[in-house]
């Protein structure tokens, strides 16, 4: 009897410790460029969720994906993905089974022969308590984000 409630206890802790991990909600943002780091300090990212301002900044990123001959080994870059604008916790937001997300970015420097451009985008996802992480790819000659969930479903979210 006490080999049952021995191992039963080391189920219920370790459920508990895998609990945590998944009330996260990491949101990121990509905006690729042709250079090396090329569209740090030159885009100014907006992103509310819930109607709520939760970041405000420019973009910055270490990594660039569109170089072979990365300087810096994949260890030391702690922003492998893109931006990460948002780690949330789903406990204490207490989230409904919904999340309205709204991602605004301006270009500070204009495309080529262009004039800064504003890319405003309002994505709703649900159910949110088997999300983990969103990825927003910063798509600026369609002037549109393109949303993906990587671990569930690799297919785009349409805004």
């Amino acid at each position: 009897m006490r080999l049952y409630t021995f191992i039963i206890i080391g189920f219920l802790m370790q459920a508990c410790q895998q609990k945590s991990q998944e009330e996260l909600l990491s949101i990121i943002v990509t905006s690729p460029s042709e250079n090396w780091n090329g569209r740090n300090g030159q885009d100014y990212i907006k992103l509310w969720l819930n109607d709520s301002l939760i970041f405000s900044g420019t973009y910055f990123t270490q990594f660039n994906d569109t170089l072979p001959d990365v300087p810096k080994s994949f260890d030391e870059i702690k922003d492998f993905w893109g931006m990460n604008v948002a780690l949330l916790s789903k406990k204490d937001m207490k989230y409904q089974d919904s999340l309205k997300i709204r991602l605004r970015l301006v270009t500070l420097d204009g495309m080529p022969n262009e004039d800064p451009i504003s890319i405003d985008s309002t994505f709703y996802f649900y159910p949110i308590d088997s999300i983990f992480d969103i990825m927003f790819l910063v798509d600026r000659y369609k002037k549109e984000f393109r949303g993906y969930d990587y671990y569930h479903n690799s297919e785009r979210w349409e805004p």
